[in-house]
């Protein structure tokens, strides 16, 4: 059985009788086959009950400092719904947290994001990503769909916020599937020769070494 279809096979599991998996879903690129056999491929995923009519659900990624965060997004439910992704959010209390898992179960590496439900934001932040997925019910996907990712800058907090547009009370479940890439530092120098003194080039300007490294580790 090809990993794809052993990823199919989980998630009819886990949204259970009458549910739909999405559209496009799953589309497992051999990007994230490495990152998967890599031990660097994570999910996450919170199920909100009874959201009632116009209520609003939210789910809040924190990301470190060290790492550029490459996310895709499936929001699944039986209503019509609409969700924007917002950047830059603030809050008084994080939310609870919610624990990421390594797709690769040999591997011990754990996600450097945060990953809260039901935070409370005193300010949504920038809106990126309005109205990403309006859907008059049943699943979409739509961050993540084709392989487009949204990446999620270092030391940024992205909220994603998801109403309940229809009739009645619903349940929402937010899927994320994550994984990291290190940011690069970049130094440059001034060369000197072994007297301490800059070495020229043929225009008499003092020649410079461009070094480029990863911040930090996986």
């Amino acid at each position: 059985m090809g990993l794809s279809h052993r990823v199919t096979e989980i998630l009819e599991r886990w949204l259970g009788e009458g549910e739909c998996l999405p559209q496009t879903a799953p589309m497992i690129s051999t990007r994230v086959e490495h990152e998967i056999h890599e031990g660097n491929f994570y999910s996450i995923g919170h199920l909100f009950e009874d959201v009632i009519v116009d209520g609003s659900v939210y789910l809040n990624i924190v990301n470190q400092a060290l790492h550029e965060l490459h996310v895709i997004i499936n929001i699944v439910s039986s209503n019509k719904i609409i969700a924007n992704i917002y950047e830059g959010n603030s809050f008084s209390s994080q939310g609870v947290e919610i624990t990421a898992y390594n797709h690769n179960r040999n591997n011990i590496n754990v996600s450097s994001a945060s990953f809260y439900y039901s935070p409370t934001v005193n300010a949504l932040g920038e809106l990126i990503y309005p109205e990403t997925i309006k859907s008059e019910g049943c699943c979409k996907e739509k961050i993540g769909s084709n392989g487009n990712e949204l990446i999620i800058s270092p030391s940024t907090n992205v909220l994603i916020k998801v109403d309940n547009k229809g009739t009645s009370t619903t349940d929402i479940n937010i899927i994320i599937e994550e994984y990291e890439k290190l940011v690069n530092e970049i130094v440059t120098e001034l060369l000197f020769d072994e007297n301490d003194e800059a070495l020229l080039d043929e225009e008499g300007l003092q020649l410079e070494a461009t070094v480029i490294t990863p911040i930090g580790g996986i």
